[in-house]
C-alpha cells in the first residue's frame, strides 16, 4: 500500500493546510498524490487550485513586466507589505492617513479558481431552446470588438488615446485636460489580445474549411478599467472582462461546451479583479491607481484565465472619457463583448424557469407556425394576403411615388395584420433588394395606427393622467405625468449586431432625401431634426441613440438646446417668452421659435389640434372607403 500521510485528514484540514503550505513543493506533491484517491466537489476544487499553482510556478519565468521601470522591476522577493508610509501634511493643519502599498513578484501571483459547475450531457442536461442559447452563447463568446487603432475605442479623436509606458498613469502626468460642461474619467485599457496569433492557434484545432475565410487582424481589449480623473474606481461596475480573453484557453482545451459558463465565469472574474483594484488606505479611502496596481491586476488576469504570453500585450494605455455634468453616471466603457451576450443569459434564465415570451420561442423554434404557406407556388394564398382588407391605410410617401414590389408589399400586408399581438416575421434578402424600402412602409403604418388613437382625444391633455409622483425644484414641485395606456406599444426600436446600419437606417428615415419632394413642405419640428442630424431633413421622426455619446448628444440637442430644443418650443408654448444670449451679448429668439411658430396660448392650440383632427380623419375615411371598394369589386 502506498504511503499516504493525509489519509486520515479531512477535505476541510486539506483546504487550510493548502491555504498555509501552498509555496512548498514537497507539499503540493503530496497533496497531489492523496488527491487522486478523492473524488468529492472539495477534492476536485482543491485539485484544480493545485494544478493552476503549479502551472504558474512553470510559466513564472516568462511573465514579461509592465514597461514601467522602477516602481515593478525592482521589487524585493518575496513581496513584502510594505510598513506605514510617512504621513503628509495637507494644507489647514490635518494629517492624510499612510496609504497602503505592495510590492509585487510576477511570480508569487496566484492565479483564481472558478468555482464553475460541471458540464453535463446537452442531450440529457438540456431542452432545445437551451441548447440553442447555449450554442450561441458559445459563437458570440469567441466574436469579441477588436480594433486597429485606440481612438477607434472612444470618440474617434488621437488626442482622447493617452498612453503611459514610461510607468507614469495619465492623472499623474501633469497634462490639463478640460473639456467645459462635463467631468473627465479615464479608461485604463488593461491589456489586450492580438488577433492573428489567437486565430491562428484556434484553428490549429478547430478547422475552418471555407474558401473566403475572414482575416483576423488587429486587437481585442483583455479588459478595462472605469477611474475618475485622479485615477480611483468609478461608477457601480468599473470593470469589463472580455469574454474572447477568457474564451480562447477555454477553446483550445478542447472544452467549447464548457463556453456557455461565460456568464458565471464574468460574475467571478470582475468581482475578484475589481477586488484587486481597490486600494485604500488606512482609514478605507479610495486610493489612486498606480502604475504596480494596473501592473499586478494584468499579470493575474492573464494567469487566471491561462492566456499565452504570446497572446497578450501589456496594459499601455487609457482613453479619455467626458460626461456631461447634467448626468450622475460614469460614461459607457469601450464595448468590449458581443452585447447579446447578456440578453442570451437572461433568455436562458427564462427557458430554464419556462418562462420564455411567445416571441422567444417563435424564434428559437418551440412554437412552430400554425400554417405555413409558399407564396411564390400557391396563388390562393397570394392572393389573400395581397387583399386590399390587409393593406396598411398609409404608406412611406417616397421619391417618385413607387408601390412596393409585391413580395414587398407581401411582407408589409403580414407585419401590419399578423403581428398586433406579438409575433415574429422574418424577411431575408441579398443587398439591394428593397428590405428598407419595406422597413419605411411598416414604419408609416405604425405611426398612423398610432395618430388614429391620438384622434380620439378632444384635448391632447386627456392623454395624460397624473402619476401621483413629484420631484421637487428649488421652492416648487414637479409634477410627473403617466401617457395614456392605449398610445402605448407604438414604439419603434431598430436593433442590429451591425452598428452602422442601424445608424444608417435611422439616419435616412428623417432624410429630406427619403421623401417625395411635394412631401412635408413645411415640416414637422425640422428645426430640430436638422441640428440633430446636421443636413436637411423633413422632420423628427427618429434619432441615432446607442451608445452613451449618441444618447447624450441627443438629449443635449432635442431638449436642451439653447437655439433649437424643444424644451424653448413648449416653454413658450405655455406663455412663457423665451431668450438667450449670443456670444456678442445680444439678445436672441431661439430658431425654433421663429420657425416652428408654437402656440401663444392653450386656446390656440387646442384650435391647431381640432384642425389637424378633423383633415386626418376625413383623409382617414376617404382611405377606408376605397380600400373597402376593391376589396368588393
Amino acid at each position: 500500500m502506498a504511503y499516504r500521510p493525509f489519509f486520515k485528514t479531512s477535505m476541510a484540514e486539506l483546504e487550510q493546510k493548502f491555504e498555509k503550505e501552498s509555496g512548498n513543493p514537497e507539499f503540493r506533491k503530496l497533496l497531489h498524490e492523496e488527491l487522486q484517491h478523492r473524488t468529492t466537489q472539495k477534492a476536485e476544487r482543491l485539485k484544480k487550485r493545485l494544478a493552476a499553482i503549479e502551472d504558474a510556478a512553470q510559466k513564472s519565468s516568462r511573465v514579461s513586466p509592465l514597461e514601467n521601470p522602477a516602481p515593478v522591476q525592482n521589487v524585493p522577493v518575496p513581496p513584502v507589505r510594505s510598513q506605514k508610509a510617512p504621513t503628509k501634511s495637507i494644507p489647514g493643519g490635518e494629517s492624510k492617513a499612510p496609504a497602503k502599498s505592495f510590492a509585487i513578484d510576477p511570480a508569487s501571483i496566484e492565479p483564481m479558481i472558478l468555482d464553475l459547475p460541471p458540464v453535463g450531457n446537452c442531450a440529457h442536461n438540456y431542452s432545445k431552446p437551451e441548447a440553442v442559447l447555449n450554442a450561441w452563447t458559445a459563437m458570440e463568446v469567441l466574436s469579441p470588438a477588436t480594433f486597429r487603432n485606440p481612438e477607434t475605442l472612444c470618440d474617434g479623436n488621437p488626442r482622447s488615446v493617452i498612453r503611459f509606458s514610461n510607468g507614469t498613469m495619465p492623472w499623474q502626468d501633469g497634462s490639463k485636460r478640460y473639456r467645459k460642461g462635463y467631468r473627465l474619467y479615464y479608461q485604463i485599457i488593461l491589456g489586450t489580445i492580438s488577433m492573428e496569433p489567437a486565430i491562428e492557434a484556434l484553428l490549429k484545432v478547430y478547422t475552418d474549411t471555407r474558401a473566403q475565410r475572414p482575416a483576423a487582424r488587429g486587437e481585442a481589449v483583455l479588459a478595462s478599467v472605469m477611474v475618475d480623473s485622479e485615477g480611483r474606481l468609478a461608477g457601480q461596475c468599473p470593470v469589463v472582462i472580455s469574454s474572447f480573453g477568457w474564451g480562447v484557453p477555454v477553446a483550445l482545451a478542447g472544452e467549447l461546451r464548457r463556453l456557455e459558463q461565460w456568464p458565471l465565469a464574468e460574475q467571478q472574474l470582475v468581482e475578484a479583479l475589481a477586488a484587486k483594484l481597490t486600494i485604500q488606505d488606512d482609514a478605507g479611502n479610495t486610493l489612486p491607481l498606480q502604475a504596480n496596481n494596473i501592473f499586478d491586476a494584468f499579470v493575474w488576469l492573464t494567469r487566471s484565465l491561462g492566456l499565452n504570453d504570446e497572446l497578450v500585450n501589456k496594459p499601455s494605455f487609457a482613453l479619455c472619457m467626458y460626461q456631461w455634468n447634467p448626468l450622475p453616471d460614469v460614461p459607457d466603457p469601450a464595448l468590449l463583448n458581443s452585447f447579446f451576450l447578456k440578453d442570451l443569459s437572461w433568455a436562458k434564465k427564462l427557458a430554464q424557469e419556462n418562462a420564455l415570451p411567445d416571441t422567444m420561442k417563435r424564434y428559437l423554434g418551440v412554437t412552430a407556425p400554425e400554417t405555413r404557406w409558399n407564396l411564390m407556388q400557391n396563388h390562393d394564398a397570394l392572393r389573400h394576403v395581397l387583399a386590399p382588407s390587409r393593406f396598411p391605410a398609409a404608406s412611406w410617401p417616397g421619391r417618385g411615388r413607387h408601390p412596393l414590389a409585391p413580395l414587398q408589399q407581401c411582407a408589409v400586408n403580414i407585419a401590419h395584420s399578423e403581428l398586433k399581438d406579438g409575433g415574429i416575421l422574418a424577411v431575408n434578402g441579398p443587398p439591394g433588394t428593397g428590405k428598407t424600402t419595406l422597413l419605411r412602409d411598416i414604419v408609416a403604418a405604425i405611426i398612423t395606427e398610432r395618430a388614429k388613437v391620438l384622434a380620439t382625444y378632444a384635448d391632447p391633455e386627456d392623454a395624460f393622467s397624473h402619476s401621483g409622483h413629484k420631484l421637487k425644484r428649488g421652492g416648487a414641485f414637479l409634477h410627473m405625468y403617466a401617457v395614456d395606456e392605449k398610445l402605448r406599444g407604438f414604439e419603434i426600436v431598430v436593433a442590429s449586431s451591425n452598428n452602422k446600419a442601424v445608424e444608417n437606417v435611422s439616419v435616412e428615415l428623417p432624410g429630406r432625401d427619403a421623401v417625395a419632394e411635394d412631401s412635408f413642405q413645411g415640416g414637422y419640428f425640422s428645426t430640430v431634426s436638422n441640428a440633430l442630424f446636421s443636413d436637411e431633413t423633413w422632420g423628427m421622426i427618429s434619432a441615432v441613440l446607442g451608445n452613451a455619446a449618441n444618447r447624450s448628444r441627443f438629449r443635449q440637442t432635442f431638449w436642451w438646446d439653447k437655439d433649437c430644443g424643444m424644451q424653448g418650443y413648449l416653454r413658450q408654448a405655455c406663455g412663457t417668452p423665451v431668450f438667450y444670449m449670443d456670444d456678442n451679448g445680444k439678445q436672441c429668439t431661439p430658431s425654433v421659435i421663429l420657425k416652428e411658430n408654437p402656440p401663444e396660448d392653450h386656446a390656440t392650440a387646442l384650435m391647431r389640434w381640432k384642425q389637424a383632427q378633423r383633415h386626418f380623419s376625413q383623409t382617414l375615411k376617404s382611405v377606408d372607403m376605397r380600400l373597402a371598394n376593391l376589396q368588393s369589386s
